[in-house]
């Protein structure tokens, strides 16, 4: 749904359900590389959480993922093996439910498209400066 808004809003972004650490490959060769994906925080659903790899390590559990190995995962790989982006930035919706299938709720419909609105307008500004973001959805 956020890369769907951002594509429209002539923003590169691309959808990525795979493997967490297949992120490692995908974002090879950017310089700025913002993350889209469902949290776990304990915080009401829809809220938004904004984490920069280079001032804050993201706590394992905010970042687990039913996808294996998750987000937060191949965040701390690639800071260990010196593969990340000089700048990544992770925004995270709290999530209502993970059931499979499961609609989004109203609260994290209305995260999305706030957050697409200004993820848009941040890449559009770091777009003036090099290459253009992607971003990752859950």
């Amino acid at each position: 749904m956020a890369a769907r808004g951002l594509r429209q809003a002539g923003v590169e972004a691309e959808e990525f359900a795979g493997d967490g650490f297949a992120l490692l490959e995908r974002w090879r060769g950017f310089e700025r590389v913002l993350i889209f994906d469902a949290a776990v925080t304990g915080a009401p659903p829809g809220t938004i959480t904004v984490w920069d790899s280079a001032a804050i390590r993201p706590p394992a559990a905010a970042l687990s993922s039913t996808h294996g190995f998750g987000l937060g995962e191949a965040i701390r790989m690639a800071q260990a093996l010196g593969r990340i982006p000089p700048r990544l930035v992770v925004c995270g919706i709290e999530a209502r439910s993970f059931d499979a299938g499961a609609p989004l709720s109203s609260d994290v419909a209305a995260a999305v498209e706030s957050i697409v609105c200004e993820l848009a307008t941040a890449a559009g500004a770091w777009a003036d400066k090099g290459r253009a973001c992607r971003l990752r959805e859950a």
